[in-house]
């Protein structure tokens, strides 16, 4: 279903990641009555590499490098969460990381720092480059390709 040209919303020249929860630090949520919970976002993760493995689509683990980060232990997550389930700029970073290392292994072409490509191209203008006196037609969507 992840890449089925039977989908209405099925591109070829879509690029896919599949990102799995991060875990939840359920000492730190504490909310007794949530349905997230660490056992459940563990599961739900690995839900998610399973379908990245049988879609052959690339899965950014974040579950797993945030609790690698963490020593293995649920308490000590609360580095990279900041209430238990929502992520910090640590966990943010390793979100990010987990991402770009797909692009760059995976999907070469859209690395925006590897310039021998050049090929992915801005949408809008850079900030520096909108005329402040009339922004709108620097404003306007481009057609940019790959």
């Amino acid at each position: 279903m992840v890449k089925s040209p039977t989908s209405a919303y099925y591109s070829p020249e879509t690029r896919i990641i599949l990102i799995t929860p991060p875990p939840v630090n359920t000492k730190q949520w504490d909310k007794p009555d949530s349905p997230r919970v660490f056992e459940t976002t563990r599961s739900y993760a690995g839900a998610v590499r399973e379908v990245g493995e049988k879609e052959n689509v690339p899965v950014a683990d974040v579950w797993t490098k945030i609790f690698d980060a963490a020593g293995r232990s649920e308490e000590a997550c609360e580095k990279y969460l900041n209430d238990g389930l929502h992520l910090t700029s640590d966990g943010y970073n390793i979100v990010f990381q987990a991402v770009m290392d797909i692009v760059e292994h995976v999907y070469p072409e859209l690395d925006p720092t590897w310039e021998a490509h050049g090929r992915m191209q801005p949408v809008f203008v850079p900030w520096n480059q909108v005329n402040v006196h009339n922004p709108r037609p620097s404003l306007m969507k481009r057609n940019a390709q790959l």
